[in-house]
C-alpha cells in the first residue's frame, strides 16, 4: 500500500472527523470540490458531497478530471438515495460506493481493500490492521468525548487486547512502523503510548492484571485532546505560549469528563490528569512532587515522553531512540530514575 488519501468533501466540520478515521490508514489531506488537485497523485480519493447538487458533482468531476482511475480508486458516500445519485456516483468513476453514514470500520476497510496491492507484505499488513483495531476502539472513546456522551471506558480491554495481540504477532518495530503510518497525530501518540506500555511492561514480567492496567491507562491518557482545537494540535511548529496554556488544559480536562461519569477508576484518573507532573514539583497541572506520583503515572509519564520525541512533526525530523534517550537522561530529577534505567535497557535489548 502506497500514497495518501484525499478527501473530497463540501462539509468541512463533518470532514475533520472523517479525516481523523481515514488517518488510520494513512496521510489524510482535505480537498474541497472547486479547487484543483494535489500535484502528487493520492493512493485513494474519497469523496463526501450531495449528489443531489448538479454544481457540487460538476465540480468534484472537474477536480477528479485526468485522474488515472486504474491507479487512484475513487470510494464515493452517498448522502441520500435514488437513480440520481447512483447516476452521480458512476459519473464520478466510483471503484466503491458507501452509505454516507457507513460505520468508521466498514469505511476504512473498504479504502484500504481499494488502496492495498497483493504484494503488501503479510507481517506489516498484520501490524496494521492490529493497529487500526485498536485505533477503532481509540476513536469510540473521542468520539464520545467531544459530542459530550460518556466515554465507554468499558471498551478499553478490547483496545487492550488489539495492542498486546498484536506485538506478540509483529513485535514492537512491526507496531512502531504501523501507528507512525497514521496521519492523525493523536491517534498516532496515544497508540505509541500504548505499544511502548505493553512492551516495557512485558519486559518487566508484570502480571497480566498489570499489563492491561498500563496500556489500558495508555490508551486513555490524552482523551482531553478532543477538546483543544485542531489548529493547535496540528500546527506545524512549536506552540506560542498562549498555545501551550491552552493545550495544557487537556490533563485536567480529560480527568474532568471521566470524573464526572462515575465508573472510572481513581487509577485511570490519576493517568489521565497527572502524566505530565514530574518528581521536582515542576509539571503541570497540580505541580505534584514526588511520592505524590503514583507510580504508574511515573511509568506513562516515560513512555508518553519517549513517544513525543520519536514522533515525527512538521517542524522537526522524527528523534533516533538514542536522541530521545539522551534527552530523557538530561531531565535529572524530573524522571523516575528507576523506571528510566529500566526502559532504557528495553531499548537497548530491542535495538529500537
Amino acid at each position: 500500500m502506497s500514497g495518501s488519501i484525499v478527501l473530497l468533501t463540501d462539509r468541512p466540520a463533518e470532514g475533520r472527523r472523517l479525516q481523523r478515521d481515514l488517518g488510520l490508514i494513512c496521510r489524510c489531506r482535505i480537498a474541497a470540490p472547486h479547487r484543483p488537485m494535489p500535484v502528487e497523485a493520492p493512493g485513494a480519493v474519497v469523496t463526501d458531497i450531495a449528489l443531489d447538487n448538479a454544481a457540487s458533482v460538476a465540480m468534484a468531476r472537474a477536480a477528479l478530471n485526468g485522474m488515472d482511475r486504474a491507479a487512484t480508486p475513487v470510494v464515493v458516500l452517498m448522502r441520500g438515495e435514488g437513480r440520481r445519485a447512483d447516476v452521480q456516483a458512476l459519473a464520478l468513476g466510483a471503484a466503491v460506493v458507501l452509505p454516507g453514514d457507513a460505520p468508521r470500520d466498514v469505511l476504512v476497510s473498504a479504502v484500504l481493500r481499494a488502496m492495498t496491492s497483493d504484494r503488501d507484505d503479510p507481517r506489516a499488513a498484520a501490524a496494521r490492521r492490529g493497529a487500526r483495531e485498536a485505533g477503532f476502539v481509540l476513536a469510540s472513546l473521542m468520539d464520545a468525548a467531544e459530542d459530550g456522551r460518556p466515554v465507554p471506558v468499558e471498551r478499553l480491554p478490547e483496545g487492550g487486547r488489539h495492542v498486546t495481540r498484536t506485538l506478540e504477532k509483529v513485535g514492537l518495530h512491526g507496531w512502531l512502523d504501523a501507528v507512525w503510518s497514521f496521519d492523525d497525530v493523536t491517534y498516532q501518540h496515544m497508540l505509541l503510548v500504548a505499544g511502548l506500555a505493553a512492551a516495557f511492561s512485558e519486559s518487566l514480567s508484570f502480571t497480566p492484571r498489570d499489563c492491561r492496567r498500563v496500556v489500558e491507562g495508555a490508551l486513555l491518557h490524552d482523551i482531553g485532546k478532543v477538546g483543544v482545537p485542531m489548529e493547535i494540535l496540528n500546527k506545524p511548529g512549536p506552540l506560542t505560549p498562549d498555545e501551550m496554556a491552552i493545550m495544557r488544559l487537556h490533563a485536567p480536562n480529560g480527568h474532568a469528563v471521566l470524573q464526572a461519569q462515575g465508573n472510572v477508576s481513581p487509577e485511570l484518573l490519576a493517568i489521565v490528569r497527572s502524566h505530565h507532573e514530574y518528581l521536582d514539583g515542576s509539571g503541570y497541572p497540580d505541580g505534584l512532587a514526588g511520592d505524590a506520583i503514583p507510580d504508574v503515572v511515573r511509568f506513562i509519564t516515560v513512555c508518553d515522553i519517549f513517544a513525543a520525541l520519536i514522533e515525527s512533526r512538521p517542524y522537526r525530523a522524527r528523534m533516533s531512540s538514542k536522541e530521545a534517550l539522551a534527552v530523557m537522561r538530561g531531565m535529572g530529577g524530573k524522571l523516575d530514575r528507576g523506571v528510566l534505567f529500566a526502559f532504557e535497557r528495553l531499548v537497548g535489548a530491542l535495538a529500537l
